[in-house]
């Protein structure tokens, strides 16, 4: 039985993958020289053409659909990006306006008191 250490397991991993990569940059370049020699109406361009038009609608099709995302993840920014400033001016605001609940309580109630009271007369 042979055994191999982590370390060459990882170096043999390590030289396979580089060559991997050295094989794909080697077809991307190939092809790239091709479809700038071939002429306009080669296979290349054909199949680029018809891969461009495949993606562009995917890509277009995914826009439509992650819009509501965006909108609501902008939505949430806005309202959570609040600085200190703007939170200290809506708490005095929320105050003023809570005085001003109290305030008109106050009127309706006067107001029911007094109108109880011409009923009377």
């Amino acid at each position: 039985m042979v055994t191999i250490s982590n370390y060459q397991a990882a170096e043999i991993y390590h030289t396979s993958h580089h060559d991997a990569h050295r094989d794909a940059c080697f077809v991307v370049g190939y092809c790239d020289c091709l479809v700038h020699t071939e002429p306009a109406s080669g296979i290349l361009h054909t199949v680029r053409s018809g891969f461009q038009t495949v993606t562009g609608t995917m890509q277009s099709a995914g826009s439509w659909i992650s819009f509501p995302f965006k909108v609501i993840g902008n939505a949430l920014d806005q309202t959570q990006g609040a600085s200190d400033e703007q939170l200290t001016k809506l708490q005095a605001e929320n105050e003023e306006l809570r005085a001003t609940v109290i305030q008109l309580e106050e009127y309706r109630q006067e107001n029911k008191r007094l109108s109880s009271l011409l009923q009377t007369f």
